[in-house]
């Protein structure tokens, strides 16, 4: 549980949230209803209720036997990036979580039992699926067998250097 404190000028608004660690989901984008509340001129609002529901961690691994990938800096790297997609269009990036020189371990938090959109965007390399299929640049729907009390089993993602073509 968390607290906030925010200035806002007189109006409606939404509260969105964003966990610091992996496990729970924003309320904006799966909840069953926007978390809002309105704020007249010189008022003082408090009890502002952002409840995130918990989800299942799906962990990735990208399978970098040909050493393509730089060492990432940061839990993001823009190299080749594995998002989220919802049914609504909103992307959330997988975070990395550790790193060698034949791969990287990302997390995202996804529903308990939902279908999902994985999306490696990585333009400059051949993405192929834990059973060697190719995906394309829009990415690969994912049903998540997940439940509370077990967590979802690990995706595979394997990467090789794109063929230029010649002329």
């Amino acid at each position: 549980m968390g607290h906030f404190t925010a200035f806002l000028p007189a109006g409606n608004y939404v509260a969105c949230g964003q966990a610091a660690t992996q496990g729970f989901l924003d309320p904006c984008h799966f909840g069953a209803s926007t978390p809002t509340f309105s704020v007249a001129k010189g008022q003082i609002v408090s009890g502002v209720k952002i409840v995130m529901a918990k989800g299942a961690v799906l962990p990735i691994h990208i399978d970098d036997a040909q050493g393509l990938l730089a060492a990432a800096t940061g839990v993001i790297a823009p190299d080749c990036r594995v998002q989220m997609v919802t049914s609504h269009g909103y992307r959330y990036d997988a975070v990395i979580v550790a790193q060698s020189a034949t791969g990287r371990d990302h997390q995202i938090t996804v529903p308990f039992g939902g279908q999902v959109t994985l999306q490696v965007i990585a333009p400059h390399l051949i993405v192929n699926d834990d059973s060697g299929q190719p995906v394309s640049a829009a990415g690969k729907s994912v049903a998540i067998a997940a439940a509370a009390n077990c967590p979802p089993r690990r995706r595979w993602v394997r990467i090789r250097r794109r063929q230029s073509r010649s002329r």
